[in-house]
C-alpha cells in the first residue's frame, strides 16, 4: 500500500517542486524586462547585449539562464532556459519567454496559465 501511495505522491511532489522553482525564472524575466525598458528610456532602443542593461545572465536561485531571444530596434524577447543537468531541465514548460509588451510564453506551447 505504501508503495502505491508513494508512486502517486512522488510524481505530484516533483511537479509541484518544478512549478515552485519556475518562479525563479519568472521573477528574473520580469526584472530583466524592466531593465530593458529602462535602457530603452535612456537610449531610445533595446540592447542585444543584456549586460549593457544590467541584466544578470542567471536567475537568482541559478536554475535558469537568462538570454536574449530576439532583439530588433523596438522589440525584444528575453528567454529563461533551464540549465542542462539541473533539476529544472525536465520541466514540461521548457523555456519561458517575455517580450516588450509583457506577453509571456513558453517553448512547449502550453497555455500561459500552466507555466506562468
Amino acid at each position: 500500500i505504501v508503495a502505491i501511495i508513494a508512486s502517486i505522491a512522488y510524481p505530484a511532489y516533483q511537479e509541484q517542486m518544478q512549478k515552485t522553482r519556475r518562479s525563479d525564472a519568472k521573477s528574473a524575466l520580469m526584472d530583466a524586462a524592466a531593465k530593458m525598458e529602462r535602457f530603452y528610456t535612456q537610449f531610445g532602443r533595446y540592447t542585444a547585449t543584456i549586460a549593457n542593461a544590467g541584466i544578470v545572465a542567471t536567475s537568482p536561485q541559478q536554475y535558469y539562464q537568462i538570454a536574449p531571444g530576439t532583439i530588433a530596434g523596438q522589440t525584444f524577447i528575453l528567454r529563461a532556459s533551464p540549465f542542462a543537468g539541473s533539476v529544472q531541465a525536465g520541466d514540461a514548460c521548457g523555456n519561458l519567454d517575455i517580450d516588450q509588451a509583457g506577453t509571456q510564453g513558453n517553448s512547449a506551447g502550453l497555455p500561459q496559465n500552466t507555466c506562468w
